[in-house]
C-alpha cells in the first residue's frame, strides 16, 4: 500500500472537487466579464455582440487545454534529456542572410546588406 487510505481519500476528494472548481471558476469568469462588458455598454438588443454566451462552452475545454500543456512539458523533458543542444526555432520573419547580424565581413557578397 503505498498510501494510507485516509490520505488517499482525502487526495482523491481534492483531486476531483478542486478541478471542478477550477473549471468552475473559468466559466462564471467568462460569464462574469461578458455580462459586465454588457452592463457598461448599455446593451442595446438590435445591434449583433462580437462575443455572444455561447463563448462560456469554450471554457470547459480547461482539461483538454492541461492535457496539452503536460505532453509540452514531457517533450520538452524528453528533448533535454536526450538532444540537449536541439533547438526549435521558430522563424518570426526576421531571418536570412538580410538579418543575420554574425555576418563575415571579409565576404564581399554580404557587404551592404544592412
Amino acid at each position: 500500500m503505498l498510501f494510507p487510505s485516509a490520505i488517499y481519500y482525502a487526495a482523491l476528494f481534492l483531486l476531483i472537487v478542486g478541478n471542478f472548481f477550477f473549471i468552475y471558476s473559468n466559466v462564471v469568469g467568462v460569464y462574469w466579464v461578458l455580462s459586465d462588458e454588457l452592463r457598461r455598454s448599455g446593451y442595446d438588443r438590435s445591434i449583433q455582440l462580437p462575443f455572444s454566451y455561447e463563448n462560456i462552452k469554450y471554457a470547459l475545454l480547461t482539461p483538454v487545454y492541461w492535457l496539452l500543456m503536460s505532453l509540452a512539458s514531457f517533450k520538452s523533458l524528453w528533448q533535454l534529456i536526450f538532444k540537449p543542444t536541439h533547438w526549435e526555432k521558430t522563424e518570426h520573419g526576421l531571418h536570412g542572410d538580410k538579418y543575420d547580424l554574425m555576418v563575415d565581413w571579409g565576404d564581399e557578397s554580404k557587404k551592404g546588406s544592412f
